[in-house]
């Protein structure tokens, strides 16, 4: 049998073993983020679509393990890319543009689309008004 002082022992062993290990598995989170994080910062602007995988992985990393927005983690504004024409950039959420003219864009920054379209898009939409 135990005694309360065994028993409260015995809790906070357990409970010092539970936080080293999720301290052990949040540095293994922290370092495949701050990976992704430094190739979504140095993007060679070759393929949206390896870029948009990068920003994916690391949302739902900082979502899950530490519910935080990647748009307060890191500065979505030092992505490299191509000239994206600023009107765009607010309507359609663009964030980078690759040497090929495919836009990643929208508010998950999830979508894809060559800039050409986004214009057009843009165009007749001012025309409807």
């Amino acid at each position: 049998m135990y005694d309360d002082d065994d028993v409260s022992f015995m809790a906070e062993q357990q409970l010092a073993e539970a936080i080293e290990s999720h301290i052990e598995a949040s540095a293994d989170v922290i370092d495949e983020i701050s990976k992704l994080e430094k190739k979504v910062q140095t993007w060679n602007m070759e393929e949206s679509k390896e870029l948009r995988s990068w920003i994916v992985a690391m949302r739902i990393l900082l979502t899950k393990h530490f519910q935080i927005s990647i748009e307060n983690f890191t500065n979505m504004k030092k992505i490299p890319t191509q000239k994206i024409p600023e009107v765009l950039i607010p309507i359609y959420g663009i964030v980078a543009v690759d040497k090929k003219g495919i836009c990643l864009y929208g508010k998950d920054m999830d979508k894809l689309a060559h800039i050409d379209q986004i214009k057009l898009h843009y165009q007749k939409s001012k025309q409807a008004k």
